[in-house]
């Protein structure tokens, strides 16, 4: 049995992949980031996760012999909100070492409208502008530290070797949020995806940008939490776990509203985020990671529009 851990990142295309490639896969286990074991590791203290083996009922001598794949999927490793990236690479590299690591990067600028459009469907009621300067003066707190890609890549790749670590720009895998490339896939795992038919449907897909502002304004009049919100910026949002209250309802009413293929085909999208400001901030921040990057392991950053600093 191939143990393939696939790690993300958020927002580049895991679910797809998780749907229609690990989940289709028959002789083999798949594992994610809400399963048992998954949990354990990312939540258990040290000493907890000493004294329990979280794989004991994976890693089995039959299940070694018997299955083709283990598929282990936890985006959450490379964004964790108890410990660090690098302590959950540790963690995962001492029960998992030798396995295949999978990591699908994104341009950081079209990663961070993606994030706060996520946060806009949670209940935040702020424009992208002050979203971003939010992050900014809490950087520390903020998404902005997981996405400095250089030093996640450069870890993992010493932990599990260069040569077990495939790592893909989302631009390339699904060409700019249009088609998945199988071939691209197969060609750096080495998984033969076989049959496997395909739906060519979007990935990611989000509000179009016109609609934005109403959103902001609606989550702004209309409260459906019980009082403090989700995140600790201006928010409307509830709680994660489904309570099926009208609430729970009215939230998930409201996104497949703004998420319906109806206004989908009326409103496209037109760049209402390309902020220069923003843009130009974006470029200092991860500017020379994304150079050495590319430089250190051979991907095509500028040609894609990633930020890029080569002064």
């Amino acid at each position: 049995m191939k143990t393939i851990l696939h790690i993300g990142m958020g927002k580049g295309g895991s679910t797809y992949i998780k749907n229609n490639i690990f989940k289709k896969f028959k002789n083999s286990i798949f594992l994610e980031q809400l399963s048992e074991e998954m949990i354990d590791l990312m939540t258990l203290n040290n000493i907890q996760l000493e004294e329990k083996n979280v794989f004991k009922n994976i890693l089995t001598d039959q299940n070694q012999k018997e299955k083709e794949y283990l598929f282990i999927s936890n985006s959450s490793a490379t964004v964790p909100k108890r410990f660090d990236q690098f302590i959950i690479c540790d963690r995962l590299h001492s029960k998992l070492k030798g396995c295949m690591v999978i990591l699908i990067l994104r341009n950081q600028k079209s990663y961070i409208r993606s994030f706060y459009l996520e946060r806009l469907a949670a209940g935040i009621y702020i424009n992208y502008k002050n979203f971003f300067e939010y992050c900014i003066k809490n950087y520390n707190i903020s998404i902005l530290p997981f996405l400095n890609y250089y030093d996640l890549v450069k870890y993992y790749s010493e932990k599990f070797g260069k040569n077990n670590l495939k790592l893909f720009l989302y631009e390339e895998l699904f060409d700019h949020n249009k088609n998945f490339n199988k071939n691209l896939f197969e060609e750096k795992t080495g998984i033969n995806l076989g049959n496997i038919v395909f739906k060519q449907e979007k990935v990611n897909s989000s509000i179009p940008d016109q609609l934005v502002g109403l959103r902001c304004l609606i989550n702004r009049l209309i409260r459906y939490d019980d009082g403090e919100g989700l995140y600790s910026m201006p928010t409307r949002s509830i709680n994660q776990h489904k309570d099926f209250s009208l609430k729970y309802y009215y939230k998930v009413l409201l996104n497949r509203f703004f998420k319906s293929p109806i206004l989908l085909k009326i409103f496209r999208r037109k760049g209402n985020f390309n902020n220069n400001e923003i843009n130009q901030h974006i470029e200092k921040l991860y500017g020379k990671s994304n150079f050495k990057l590319q430089k250190e392991f051979n991907l095509d950053l500028k040609s894609n529009g990633y930020p890029f600093l080569d002064t």
